[in-house]
């Protein structure tokens, strides 16, 4: 009944609030039959409401029905619930008369390319540089299908000496280090990112001189020998950091610092012998190396750390671990000082704070346990002996297996194991790991509805940034999630088989804060892949332990796909 044109009062268009029918809803039904079949969490955000009726995207939720391949509709409520318009009548899209039969017009927007890297920086070394990048503020366009797993941006990195390309290389990570380049001469760094929907314009560094590092060789020697003086006392074939500096010729630069290493080593290996164990072997390498001027004289050297360690039993069991860095080791005064992830050090912080907001982070806990993680407080009591390892009690099972059916564990921890290496999404991305591999390698079934609702899971890559449901994760839900919506149940140690949930209770935090997947079991302790910390993708429960703010572990194996 309004006019064409300019809307006169009480022609303005109408704000509503809009939810997804989970459950099928008639003409025939009632109002509160209307309520109970829709989503208990309304489709915008609490702080969009209500949202004028043209303003409403419904294209994340359209892309969803064509994943799924059916759905039951959507519900509008004009205004919210408590500012409800009196009178108004709902239609279906069953109604009798067609003109009553609401209309869903779906706009599709062209695919786009990612926006440029940002923050481009080169750092010289001798004969070499180090490039380092932040993500573009716009990843551009992402697959239509919620469930898919979104491709990584792969970066274009070539190296100029003045005009002309010296070095070209391809990484999904945001640094690369480019060797063999030429001392004194002016070198520039050009990215560019790239997804299946176009490659984004080229962002460049200033120009950089690699200069030459007089017995560079020296001190990457000195951070090899020094990683092997580090495996000697852990394997007690040296108890001193002086016996152990003395087999190396470069011992006098690293013994300082392995000094103070040297007595938890001894008494890290001194509580596996009281358990029967020992580091049978310590093996590291370092190699993609750059040797660099670091202020105030220092002398910094870069390079891939690596090290795998096998702690075996007596009885002969093994319970591998490796890692994998980005090394930094700085000597002053030609003295090995400092050893760092140079990740973490040659970082440029996004410089605005919409760029900021735009990284991707896990669903904040201090915003979503009220909400969502009753019982975020409870913790699951293990015992620890004065080592602050295991205890050794009684298996309770007699080694034998309770007979319960989990989601294709099997399948789950092969999927993680095979897939350790890949991308991490999240600052903080282990659950989001976890609930990959129950999801591809288990097939566990996603749940759509509310990001808030402790009863979904869903992965959601839809816009530019990563919508996933809150129990997708974060670890506190998810663990929720597994008990009291998928049949998951507590597994002892001893119980535990590949493909259990395992989870680490954090003293600090007060919060189940992270988890990982149980890969095998030997005895009482468990071997774990996870997205953890310094590298440590494949671990054991006993090496999780060894962090004094861990008091209480959970393993939970689900119970239901679907």
């Amino acid at each position: 009944d309004c006019p064409a044109g300019e809307p006169e009062e009480g022609c303005e268009e109408p704000a509503a609030t809009l939810r997804e029918l989970v459950d099928p809803w008639s003409p025939a039904g009632t109002g509160e039959e209307l309520a109970a079949a829709a989503s208990d969490e309304a489709y915008e955000a609490d702080d969009e409401l209500p949202a004028p009726l043209g303003d409403l995207n419904l294209g994340y939720l359209v892309a969803d029905w064509l994943q799924q391949g059916e759905n039951h509709g959507v519900s509008l409520q004009l205004g919210d619930e408590k500012t409800a318009a009196a009178g108004v009548a709902y239609h279906s899209a069953r109604a009798a008369n067609p003109a009553d039969r609401p209309k869903l017009v779906v706009s599709y927007v062209p695919a786009a390319a990612p926006g440029a890297p940002e923050n481009v920086k080169a750092v010289p070394a001798d004969a070499g540089l180090l490039a380092t990048w932040n993500a573009p503020a716009d990843p551009g366009s992402v697959p239509a299908d919620p469930g898919a797993e979104a491709e990584a941006l792969t970066y274009t990195v070539v190296v100029r000496k003045g005009a002309a390309e010296v070095a070209r290389t391809t990484t999904e990570e945001t640094r690369a280090l480019f060797p063999g380049l030429a001392n004194g001469a002016d070198h520039t760094v050009q990215v560019t990112a790239r997804s299946a929907y176009g490659t984004s314009d080229a962002a460049l560094s200033d120009a950089v001189k690699p200069a030459a590092v007089p017995d560079a060789a020296r001190y990457v020697q000195a951070v090899r020998d020094y990683a092997a003086a580090r495996a000697a006392v852990l394997q007690g074939r040296h108890t001193t950091a002086d016996k152990a500096a003395a087999a190396s010729p470069h011992g006098a630069m690293f013994r300082d610092l392995l000094a103070e290493q040297v007595p938890e080593l001894n008494r890290r290996r001194e509580a596996y012998a009281r358990h029967d164990r020992h580091y049978s072997s310590v093996v590291s390498a370092f190699d993609d190396v750059l040797t660099g001027a670091g202020p105030g004289g220092d002398v910094v050297v870069r390079g891939r750390l690596q090290e795998r360690t096998v702690l075996t039993h007596k009885d002969g069991t093994e319970e591998p671990e490796e890692g994998e860095l980005p090394g930094r080791f700085v000597f002053t005064g030609g003295v090995l000082r400092m050893e760092a992830d140079d990740a973490d050090v040659e970082v440029t912080l996004p410089a605005t704070a919409a760029a900021a907001g735009a990284v991707n982070l896990a669903p904040p806990a201090e915003d979503s346990l009220d909400e969502v993680a009753e019982g975020e407080q409870e913790s699951l009591p293990i015992q620890l002996d004065a080592d602050g390892m295991l205890a050794d009690e009684p298996d309770p099972f007699g080694g034998l297996a309770l007979r319960a059916a989990a989601p294709n564990g099997s399948g789950t921890a092969t999927w993680a194991k095979r897939n350790v290496k890949i991308k991490r999404e999240y600052r903080n991305d282990c659950t989001n790991f976890v609930s990959k591999a129950a999801y591809h390698g288990g097939k566990m079934k996603q749940r759509k509805g509310g990001r808030k609702n402790p009863s979904r899971w869903f992965r959601n890559r839809i816009g530019p940034k990563l919508l996933d449901s809150y129990t997708w994760a974060g670890a506190t839900n998810f663990r929720n999630h597994l008990k009291d919506y998928r049949g998951g149940r507590e597994i002892s140690r001893y119980d535990a088989k590949p493909g259990d949930v395992i989870f680490a209770f954090y003293r600090s935090d007060k919060r189940w804060d992270h988890a990982g997947i149980i890969t095998a079991r030997n005895k009482g302790n468990v071997n774990i892949s996870q997205h953890g910390g310094r590298g440590k993708d494949h671990t054991t429960l006993n090496n999780w332990l060894k962090n004094k703010d861990i008091t209480a572990v959970s393993i939970i194996r689900p119970g239901r796909r679907s």
